[in-house]
């Protein structure tokens, strides 16, 4: 029991230990094991600039956050103080192994960090630079940037969460939404395809349908409001027997993408579970004249459509 209790402290001694630590000069000491942290999200070529565009060769980002300070984030929705966050950054390739498209990291190129420590820091916050000394490694600790860098007005005017961009970390997004501790004037963003499912399972397609159009209207290009989550949603509802969900996603998908043959055919196999023969044939010979016109499909659809139009006459 005792050696079980001393392993248990140990362990824990370590987990803090390894979290906020400063040096004798006040710099903040990189944590040796972040990577056994808590993983929160990562992102690819991400930047926010107004004219930002992906780079050829972009750059993955990793954020960590020390065990301690997610424990208290979900039982809180806030991040106690002392709570320490990590960003890797690692160069990608597309050339490797057995790799013939996407990316994948390398090489460590950056680590930085933000901390949450109301005693040292005014704000709140501090964020720390661990800078190369040579390819792969970093300085072992760092000065807080000055007030000046960019960061902390741009961590204070975007993150949902106080200082932090918890709007890319979906788990911790959801526990902020059910803590209701999402800063005030962060802009909720459009659900997901996978919360707007649940949406309409418990609320019904009317109340949804309003979620959807007012998602469209403030941005068509939405992750929510693309023809192929739409399309995607609209498959999930017929596995799961919602059929007349499934014909009312697919009628507002083919309505919003006219000139897409996958929504109409689609839309025809929903219709041909609903029972409706007739409105199921229609949308079925509109997705075959549309094969001609539509330019968004790749040759393996063109040719699946093709063939099930010269089989079938049209569903």
């Amino acid at each position: 029991m005792f050696r079980f209790i001393l392993i248990s402290f140990l362990t824990l001694t370590g987990l803090l230990a390894d979290g906020l630590k400063y040096d004798a000069d006040g710099q903040l000491v990189r944590p040796e094991n972040y990577r056994d942290w808590v993983f929160l999200g990562s992102g690819l070529g991400m930047t926010y600039g107004p004219a930002a565009v992906m780079s050829e060769r972009p750059m993955f980002d990793t954020v960590f956050v020390s065990p301690e300070s997610w424990k208290g984030f979900k039982a809180t929705g806030k991040w106690p103080d002392q709570t320490v966050f990590i960003l890797e950054i690692r160069a990608s390739s597309s050339h490797g192994s057995i790799n013939k498209a996407g990316y994948f990291p390398t090489d460590v190129v950056g680590i930085e960090a933000a901390v949450k420590d109301a005693k040292r820091f005014e704000g709140g916050w501090g964020y720390f630079d661990f800078p190369n000394t040579a390819p792969g490694e970093h300085v072992h600790s760092a000065k807080v940037l000055p007030k000046t860098a960019s960061c902390y007005a741009c961590h204070q005017t975007n993150g949902a969460v106080e200082n932090t961009f918890v709007q890319f970390y979906p788990q911790a997004l959801e526990i902020a939404e059910r803590f209701n501790t999402l800063n005030a004037k962060y802009e909720r963003p459009a659900p997901t395809p996978a919360k707007f499912y649940r949406s309409v399972v418990a609320e019904g397609w009317e109340k949804s349908a309003r979620t959807l159009e007012a998602a469209y209207a403030k941005d068509p290009k939405g992750p929510l409001v693309q023809e192929e989550s739409l399309n995607r949603l609209g498959y999930q509802f017929l596995a799961s027997q919602r059929t007349g969900d499934a014909v009312a996603i697919l009628e507002w998908t083919a309505r919003t993408y006219p000139k897409s043959a996958v929504a109409q055919y689609s839309l025809a196999e929903a219709l041909t579970s609903a029972g409706q023969v007739k409105r199921a044939a229609e949308a079925g010979a509109k997705a075959c004249s549309l094969l001609v016109t539509d330019k968004s499909l790749d040759e393996a659809r063109r040719k699946a459509l093709t063939q099930e139009c010269a089989t079938r006459k049209g569903l």
